[in-house]
């Protein structure tokens, strides 16, 4: 159960960030669908992942799978993680491929679908957040239907997928 104060205070940053006023009725449905559903800590996890990928007022079912997903928060850390290690690095042409043997099936898994690590090492300010959005889904999906696979059992050799993407 989402704590009300907490709930009005996080329905006003969205209010803020996507210039939407919320009818009081509207909150109370948003309310009621997301409560049985979220904790506190959760609904204000959600909010952060609204804030940092959305671009549209969110529907309740958005909140929720931000909010529900440890995915969603493992996809945003995998993200930001992954960007700045291959930053660290030179980029994709120097990325050291033992560093591979780090990347879970998940990882795996929302880098070749976004296009290898080529397309995360290209990527453009202005395709960036667009990219990381898509990078998050992927991955978040990911983890809700395959559950967890140790990196460890996966192949560490050079891997078109990785490097090229697999679409």
């Amino acid at each position: 159960m989402i704590d009300k104060d907490r709930f009005a205070a996080g329905l006003g940053l969205l209010s803020g960030a996507f210039k939407t006023d919320l009818d009081p009725a509207t909150a109370t449905m948003y309310f009621r669908i997301l409560s049985p559903r979220l904790s506190t800590a959760d609904f204000e996890r959600a909010i952060t992942g609204v804030l940092a990928n959305e671009t549209f007022w969110p529907a309740p079912a958005v909140i929720a799978q931000y909010g529900a997903a440890d995915g969603m928060t493992r996809a945003l850390v995998a993200f930001e993680w992954l960007f700045d290690d291959l930053r660290a690095h030179g980029g994709f042409r120097f990325y050291p491929s033992e560093r591979w043997s780090l990347f879970d099936a998940h990882l795996r898994f929302a880098i070749s679908r976004i296009g290898g690590l080529r397309m995360l090492s290209d990527v453009t300010a202005e395709r960036y957040p667009s990219l990381r959005k898509h990078f998050t889904k992927l991955y978040a999906e990911h983890v809700r239907t395959a559950g967890d696979v140790p990196a460890a059992a996966l192949s560490s050799g050079r891997d078109r997928a990785i490097t090229r993407g697999d679409r």
